[in-house]
């Protein structure tokens, strides 16, 4: 589960289904079964080309497995092109590994058009081709490298089929197609950044005009330094925010970096565990109805809201944080007289898209019991949440037959407190002290429940 804000999501959701967002994929993405052992495949490639080469693979530094295997067999060898020859063969070796599941799970996002990787493994294209193509190799395929200065072709956009581009190089028999030292590295970034002729012109301009999502990549300095400075020239940069982050059982390593742009500036965004945050980008993808922890009761309106179960004429009872005993006393009373009951608290971040839908779930309700204390009135959003402001726009559009906005007073708060709004000062308030109602008060909302039904339409 990832700790974050509605908004972030609906945010990213939204610029996710525009097709402005590029995925950026790194190697600490691609977890494979080998032996019965879940691994990443990085280090494993690393410890077979030691064995390969016959150096130590012992005390191989996280993250840089590779590259320090390289330095040691260098040590001792000045023929470079038996690293290459040597990953060959132990991608060779390797190759009926499944698919890591995060990639399949980015294929299936299919507002995705172009995928860029820092890795030289095939595995992305196999995911596209697999997810897309039932197996068909389909997939645009480019690289920029020393010994193939690739770009993308002026009519991607108007191609119906997904590209990946391969940063770093990809796999092949030439030395210094790809990265696989700390040398390489290098030059694969000068080459990035020249402004020769045969730059990547077109995929430098296509990632300057979208918001970059980095998942899994753990060069971060150089990465994130090359896409701030080389693809937001020009651009106001706001300060890294730490946003997201991520909770639980989190099995994966390295950052999540969203880069976005906005009129003339730009942000960074971060998170940790960007496994579990692709589980949650897929999810939301495809099902994107918030997610609400430890509450029955706002998890029924959302039910509420993506369905219409519960009859027409339900009472909303509405409560800040500090006020949920009183209100659950409420909303008890209210259950045992029969009163069917929608109950929702401050905690709620619905975001825009969600408050529209409230809006209808609330036009259906025959009263609107908004709990208002002392301790509620001093509350950071008091009285600004999207349901209690539905609640007035929807009075006013009412026949003034009866009221709608019933407010329950359970202390001494007076209906002149300065956060209260008009429309609320001048509604009928009912005293419900320490949210014990009386029988009166029950009586009285079961009839005006009755009221709102029989004179509805069937």
């Amino acid at each position: 589960m990832i700790a974050h804000s509605e908004r972030f999501w609906e945010q990213l959701i939204q610029l996710v289904e525009e097709e402005s967002v590029i995925p950026v994929v790194g190697q600490d993405l691609l977890f494979v079964e080998h032996e019965g052992e879940r691994r990443l495949l990085y280090p494993l490639i690393a410890e077979r080309l030691a064995d390969h080469l016959a150096v130590s693979a012992r005390d191989l530094p996280r993250g840089e497995e590779l590259f320090e295997v390289a330095r040691r067999y260098l040590v001792g060898s000045n023929d470079v092109s038996d690293l290459y020859h040597g990953l060959r063969v132990v991608l060779r070796e390797l190759e009926g590994l499944a698919v890591p599941e995060p990639l399949l799970k980015l294929a299936r996002i299919t507002s995705f058009k172009l995928y860029v990787t820092t890795t030289f493994d095939f595995l992305i294209e196999r995911a596209l081709n697999q997810e897309r193509f039932d197996g068909q190799r389909q997939t645009l395929v480019f690289t920029h490298a020393p010994t193939d200065k690739q770009d993308l072709p002026r009519e991607l956009d108007r191609v119906r089929r997904p590209a990946v581009f391969h940063l770093l190089g990809r796999l092949s028999a030439t030395p210094q197609s790809y990265a696989v030292t700390r040398d390489d590295i290098a030059e694969f970034v000068r080459l990035l950044q020249s402004k020769d002729e045969d730059a990547p012109n077109l995929l430098l301009d296509k990632l300057k005009r979208s918001n970059l999502l980095v998942l899994g990549s753990h060069f971060d300095d150089w990465l994130t330094n090359f896409f701030v400075r080389h693809t937001r020239s020009g651009r106001r940069l706001e300060a890294e925010l730490d946003l997201v982050s991520a909770r639980g059982h989190n099995t994966g390593r390295g950052d999540v970096l969203l880069l976005q742009h906005f009129g003339g500036g730009a942000k960074i965004i971060r998170a940790t565990g960007a496994l579990d945050f692709i589980d949650e980008l897929y999810r939301r993808v495809h099902d994107p109805r918030p997610v609400v922890e430890e509450s029955d009761t706002l998890t029924s309106i959302l039910e509420l809201v993506s369905s219409s179960g519960m009859q027409s004429g339900a009472v909303f009872v509405s409560y800040a944080e500090a006020d949920r005993d009183a209100a659950a006393s409420i909303r008890d009373a209210l259950d045992r007289a029969g009163v069917d009951v929608i109950f929702g608290n401050d905690d709620l971040d619905l975001g825009g898209k969600w408050e529209r839908k409230l809006r209808n779930v609330i036009g259906s309700c025959a009263l609107f019991v908004p709990v208002l204390s002392r301790r509620a009135s001093t509350a950071r959003r008091f009285f600004f949440r999207p349901d209690w402001v539905e609640a007035i726009l929807e009075a006013k559009e009412l026949v003034p037959s009866g009221p709608f906005i019933f407010p329950v007073a359970v202390d001494d708060v007076g209906t002149s407190i300065d956060v209260l709004p008009n429309d609320f000062g001048a509604s009928v308030w009912e005293s419900v002290p320490h949210g014990a109602p009386s029988s009166e008060f029950v009586d009285k909302v079961v009839k005006f429940q009755r009221s709102y039904r029989s004179a509805s339409p069937a």
